[in-house]
């Protein structure tokens, strides 16, 4: 069986759309460690982290704790899922460089997404102004942005030769 890494998991439990508690924390852990995934970011909605930082960061180191007290061989990071906007980038990438929205692991690698109806002027702002301030960006929901879909293999090329990636999700 393949040692995975699953850069994308809401997991921090009481923390945006993640699960209610640890006990359910837990059960995801079990769930990741039956497909073979060994190495999980905790990646939690950038709103989360501005909201109450304390809290998010408290209630990683918890599920941190257990997670390797229950499952030694995991490897728990902590990640954010960054709302990026145009308007907003002077204040995401000041959040980023106070260390108020965690990278991923502490890397310059950053997780992003963007509303579904953004144009692809908008994405291109933001991604560069994230490469402006020393980030890698992975876009997360790449099969939400219509931009991408359209048949745009140029901005797609575009992207991963800006050494940027893509979190791309399988339909099940």
């Amino acid at each position: 069986m393949y040692r995975m890494t699953d850069i994308y998991i809401h997991i921090i439990p009481g923390v945006d759309d993640s699960p209610l508690n640890l006990t359910m924390s837990q059960q995801m852990l079990q769930i990741a460690q039956s497909e073979g995934i060994y190495k999980i970011f905790a990646a939690s909605h950038s709103q989360s982290w501005l909201t109450d930082p304390k809290a998010a960061w408290c209630k990683f180191r918890q599920l941190q704790e257990m997670s390797k007290a229950r499952f030694p061989q995991f490897q728990l990071f902590p990640g954010c899922e960054v709302l990026c906007t145009s308007a907003f980038m002077p204040q995401i990438i000041q959040a980023l460089q106070n260390h108020q929205l965690p990278t991923m692991n502490g890397t310059h690698w950053i997780l992003m997404e963007f509303f579904p109806w953004e144009r692809a002027a908008e994405f291109l702002t933001c991604v560069q102004a994230l490469m402006d301030a020393g980030y890698s960006p992975i876009l997360a929901h790449a099969k939400r942005y219509p931009f991408l879909m359209q048949e745009n293999q140029k901005l797609v090329e575009r992207f991963v030769n800006w050494a940027a990636r893509f979190r791309l999700t399988p339909i099940v």
